[in-house]
């Protein structure tokens, strides 16, 4: 299913996420203690984080969850076992993998104090869900030297980024994540589509994303970074893609014709050769980032590739629909503005609607 190409005006993501309090713990060769927690962040739609403390050679049981979760250290060494009394280690910047509804007991094996979260996967076997299409940004696979694989399986791939002071990553690409640094991390994160920006984070900390433009990250701090990554590769998520165009009441109607013939002509030249691909059903989703000058010109330094759920030949067809299409008419002559700034949203056998995504 072909979808047209959908035209917005450029919007800014948002990350949200937070830290949270440690759970109690039992003394050193005690009893088991039932676990608990006032610490549960994030919490959205998708995941759930718990943390958990525990002291030096002490053992907490952790409540059953419904869906499946991932157990990832913080700090220390631990050992996960499960009611068949199978065993299984795992220590600081590692994960387990826990099944949904079995019960577990986590033991600190280690002689210090350590930290773990459980993330709860809330929305794992929803029905009717998008895996993330594959990209050629990816960016484990571009960066092979600074990221390493720890866990995959069907839900997701946990990924840990190391870097040294100064610095950088490639211009790569993630799907919705969970981001949590081993240690304090100051750092420089360049999106395609916007400006520069410094974060600081504390260690541990929990930062859920949604966004899953093109980026890459710079490390400013004296210390290396040390970082988990957790994406999701289900749902994926989108903007709702419907065939019509929304303005803003008040909308200059010269402002809203002219976008209406852009977007027709993009789309026209994009349906006029498409890929095989498509045909047989090959998804993909591609966002391209342009100016359009005042005299309707489009330079070639001016489009960005914000995001690329895709192959190289679904990309290559969605740069030439809009390189055929330009030049573009004039803007109206109530537009004195040098130039303008829109997103094209090109989707591949996609639904208009990403189920699962708020």
């Amino acid at each position: 299913m072909r979808r047209f190409p959908f035209l917005i005006p450029i919007l800014a993501a948002v990350a949200v996420g937070g830290l949270g309090a440690c759970a109690r713990a039992q003394e050193p060769d005690g009893p088991a203690a039932e676990a608990t927690s006032d610490s549960v962040e994030p919490d959205n739609k998708h995941v759930q984080l718990v943390r958990y403390a525990v002291a030096a050679h002490g053992e907490i049981r952790l409540p059953k969850v419904a869906h499946e979760s991932l157990l990832m250290g913080i700090r220390g060494q631990f050992r996960r076992i499960s009611e068949d009394r199978a065993e299984e280690d795992f220590r600081a910047g590692g994960a387990v993998w826990d099944r949904g509804g079995a019960a577990y007991t986590v033991r600190n094996t280690g002689d210090f104090p350590g930290e773990f979260v459980d993330v709860e996967l809330k929305d794992s076997y929803a029905n009717g869900q998008q895996y993330a299409p594959s990209s050629e940004r990816d960016a484990v696979a571009l960066d092979a030297q600074h990221f390493r694989v720890i866990l995959e399986n069907e839900h997701v791939r946990l990924a840990r980024l190391l870097l040294a002071p100064r610095q950088g990553t490639m211009d790569g690409q993630f799907r919705m994540r969970l981001e949590i640094p081993l240690q304090a991390m100051r750092v420089e994160i360049s999106d395609a589509d916007g400006p520069t920006k410094e974060l600081a984070a504390d260690a541990g900390s929990a930062t859920w994303h949604e966004s899953g433009r093109i980026r890459s990250i710079v490390n400013l701090d004296e210390q290396d970074l040390d970082m988990l990554i957790l994406e999701l590769k289900r749902p994926f998520c989108y903007p709702a893609l419907n065939e019509g165009l929304y303005f803003p009441p008040g909308t200059d109607p010269a402002i809203e014709h002219y976008v209406t013939n852009v977007r027709e002509a993009v789309g026209k030249s994009w349906r006029k050769h498409m890929p095989r691909e498509v045909r047989e059903g090959q998804k993909g989703l591609v966002t391209l980032r342009f100016k359009v000058q005042n005299d309707g010109t489009l330079l070639e330094d001016d489009t960005t590739v914000v995001q690329e759920f895709a192959n190289e030949t679904l990309l290559e067809k969605s740069l030439s629909a809009l390189r055929q299409a330009a030049p573009f008419p004039a803007f109206p002559s109530s537009f004195r503005k040098p130039d303008a700034t829109f997103r094209f949203i090109f989707s591949y056998s996609l639904p208009p609607n990403s189920a699962g995504c708020p």
